[in-house]
This record gives C-alpha cells, structure tokens and sequence, in this order.
C-alpha cells in the first residue's frame, strides 16, 4: 500500500511513503515429511522532496524465515537418481532453517548548480542465520543398488554490513 500527496501546509514539498508485505504460514506437501514454512517479510519505504529540489529516500526491509530445508535429490552419472523424487534425504527431527534478515537504506541527493548534484547513499544490513542441514552426498553403485550418502552441517552465524557512498554527479551531453 502506498500514498503520496503534495504538502498543503506552507511548504509545498512532496511526501510520500509505501509498506509493502508478505506472510507465509503453511505446511508444504510432501510424500514423506511435512515441511513447515513459516516467514514473514515487511518493507516500508518513505520519501520526501522539498521545494527546492533536495531529495530524500529512506527504505527498509525485514525477513523472518523458518522451515525444514529440502536439499533435494542425489544424481548418478550426471542424471537424477531414477525414484528417489519420493524420498526425502534430509533428516526431518532435527534439520531446520531460522533466517532474520534485515536492511536499512538513506539516499539523499540535493541539486547544485549548472546540472550537478551531490548524491550519497547509506545502506546498513544484518544477517541471522541458524541451521541444520541433511542433505545428500556422493553417489555409488554397490550390488547392483544406488547408494547415495548423506552429509550434515550447521551454521549458527550472524553478519552485519555498513556502505556509504558520496557522489557528485553532472548532466550532460558528450560529443
């Protein structure tokens, strides 16, 4: 959803701001383990102009993601294992995934004289990831029969990002 209008109180700028959204909350089908799935992402953004041509943008975006990841299925030479589309590889009681993920934006730019500008960007993003992954490995022939192993591995990380950036910029035609 979004609104924008004109500012009647004097100052004759611009406002406008805009939330968008999504939530997931369902259990996947599948013919062996029920995959739940649950996530949530909102992401408001704001902007302002004033009179005399400044320009502000300030947007954000938050993800909340939780489920039992599905790896998909081994291959065999080079082709997907023939039957295994029915078989889930992961091992269900104890794999999860738990994403938070979230990002800040501030773009300001203000118009200089004879077609230049001054522009700068800040982005700020933090990453939380927590999970447990089964999923299947090297594949062999043993006995006639397709054997595939299973690998596990965990992260428990988080990550935290800073940009700023400072530009100048012109208009203009070249040649």
């Amino acid at each position: 959803a979004g609104v924008g209008s004109p500012r009647d109180d004097g100052r004759r700028g611009v406002d406008e701001a805009a939330v968008g959204g999504h939530v997931r909350d369902r259990d996947q089908p599948h013919p062996v383990v029920e995959h739940a799935l649950e996530r949530a992402a909102v992401s408001p953004s704001l902007a302002w102009r004033s009179t005399r041509g400044t320009e502000v943008l300030v947007q954000a975006d938050f993800l909340d993601d939780s489920r039992v990841p599905d790896r998909g299925i081994p291959s065999f030479n080079g082709e997907p294992v023939h039957g295994a589309r029915d078989t889930y590889f992961g091992t269900p009681q104890e794999d999860f995934l738990d994403n938070r993920v979230s990002s800040q934006a501030v773009t300001v730019q203000h118009p200089l004289r004879s077609g230049w500008r001054l522009r700068n960007v800040f982005r700020h993003t933090w990453y939380g990831n927590e999970f447990s992954n089964t999923q299947p490995g090297t594949t062999r022939m043993v006995s006639g029969r397709i054997v595939a192993a299973r690998t596990q591995y965990n992260v428990d990380a988080t990550q935290r990002n800073l940009f700023n950036q400072t530009e100048l910029l012109a208009t203009g035609v070249l040649g």
